[in-house]
């Protein structure tokens, strides 16, 4: 094999608590990881040196780049002596708390262990994702998981989330250390929300009058503090529920907002609200992919 092409799926996080600052210096989590159609794409040929196009231009340096930073780690790793030219094709949205850098980081890993024929580990890869960023391991599957600690320790599980998403992202760049800062946590730990069994309840009845209880249950800790310094991003989600949304949430630390609706005609009603804006509508159909 001397040509290999990925996808690197978005997510958005059904609900959200940071729970204390570790002594390490890193935050606690509590969060439910979705996956979803939204992504982007990866093309990989065998080189003589590892290189990388972004298109459009991200306008960093190549080897800021978590893509070209994989590379290198499991090149040296396993001591590939060949290289790779990577063509990094970006549809998701950046600084937008999709994932997308993480996402694109564990894609490469797995493209790169076919592409170079290394013996694929699971565990191994997982160490290795780790070591470029919290949320990279996650995105070895596609699917839903649990995710607690610094958001590496994963529990995945069936879910299919019987809503459509209707996406909206309005280009605001949301720094994730700054919404860190602001929440101030100290090292008292508070409870963790049981979003597993609320979201495995939700998939076995998704009629009936339930949204209050969905919407008081699926938070977002960074909400306040985000929505305090970009009060756009509050009018989104307000916006959202004004044209039916089950649930509207922010995803990670923002700045993208998503609604649930139960049928793509209300999605996509919806969003002819927000033509100024980035959206993305998913389908049901689309859930449930852990591989």
């Amino acid at each position: 094999m001397k040509r290999k092409e990925i996808e690197a799926p978005a997510k958005i996080n059904l609900g959200l608590q940071v729970l204390n600052k570790r002594p390490d210096g890193y935050h606690e989590i509590n969060t439910i990881l979705h996956t979803i159609g939204l992504s982007d794409e990866i093309e990989m040929e065998i080189s003589d040196n590892i290189s990388l196009i972004t298109i459009p231009s991200l306008g960093i340096a190549e080897n800021d780049n978590l893509v070209f930073k994989a590379a290198k780690l499991l090149k040296e790793r396993y001591k590939i002596k060949s290289g790779v030219q990577i063509i990094l094709k970006k549809n998701i949205p950046m600084g937008a708390g999709l994932g997308g850098g993480s996402s694109d980081a564990a894609s490469a890993l797995l493209g790169l262990a076919k592409l170079w024929q290394i013996e694929k580990n699971y565990d191994e890869l997982h160490d290795l994702a780790a070591m470029l960023g919290s949320d990279v391991p996650f995105f070895l599957k596609k699917g839903t998981a649990l995710a607690s600690g610094r958001g590496g320790q994963l529990e995945y599980f069936d879910f299919v989330l019987p809503y459509w998403i209707l996406l909206v992202n309005p280009g605001i760049h949301v720094s994730t250390a700054k919404a860190y800062q602001s929440l101030k946590r100290g090292s008292g730990s508070g409870l963790p929300i049981d979003y597993k069994s609320a979201l495995t309840g939700l998939a076995g009845n998704p009629g009936g009058n339930r949204e209050y209880s969905i919407r008081q249950i699926l938070t977002n800790d960074f909400e306040g503090p985000v929505f305090a310094r970009h009060q756009e991003l509050a009018g989104i989600k307000k916006s959202l529920y004004d044209c039916g949304a089950v649930l509207a949430l922010m995803s990670g630390s923002g700045s993208s907002v998503f609604g649930l609706f139960g049928s793509l005609e209300s999605a996509a009603e919806a969003a002819g609200n927000f033509s100024d804006y980035f959206t993305y509508i998913g389908s049901p159909q689309q859930e449930n992919l852990n591989k």
